[in-house]
């Protein structure tokens, strides 16, 4: 998987924020979406951060990567056909896994089998045809799109732009 463009997906679809901010349910976060309240991030950067505090984009690469690992192990786990998929096709339910949470992503039950039965268009297809999909606006039809058509996102943003 490549992480450099999974970190350039998902600093567009989360947003980088280099600053320690509170997030809606009043915690502490900072990079893309690093929730801080969990893994404090001292290990990883010296300090410990607090809001208002800054971090570097390479910081936040830091972080991204032991995110991006966790996110990897339990979409693997959750997912018995994970590391049978492209890699563009793994970046995808990371991504989706990054926004939902691996609880929800899955739900995503339709998908996942037509997944599992690399059924791409059908796929796709289900992860439209939800609650998500109408909430993250241009995300979903991003995403379905490189999960059909196993295209990059460099692709997808451009047939589907923000």
């Amino acid at each position: 998987m490549d992480k450099k463009s999974l970190f350039q997906e998902l600093k567009i679809h989360e947003g980088l924020e280099l600053h320690v901010y509170l997030d809606t349910k009043g915690i502490p976060t900072v990079g893309i979406g690093h929730n801080l309240r969990n893994d404090p991030a001292e290990k990883e950067l010296g300090r410990v951060l607090k809001v208002g505090d800054e971090i570097s984009e390479n910081e936040a690469m830091l972080l991204f990567d032991k995110d991006l690992a966790i996110a990897v192990q339990e979409v693997s786990q959750a997912i018995n056909c994970f590391y049978k998929l492209s890699d563009i096709r793994q970046c995808v339910l990371v991504d989706m896994a990054f926004n939902l949470g691996i609880p929800r992503l899955k739900k995503f039950k339709k998908a996942l089998t037509a997944i599992e039965k690399s059924e791409y268009e059908t796929a796709a297809k289900e992860m439209l045809n939800s609650s998500w999909a109408r909430q993250v606006k241009s995300r979903a039809p991003r995403l379905a799109l490189m999960m059909e058509k196993n295209i990059t996102f460099d692709k997808a943003l451009k047939e589907v732009p923000y």
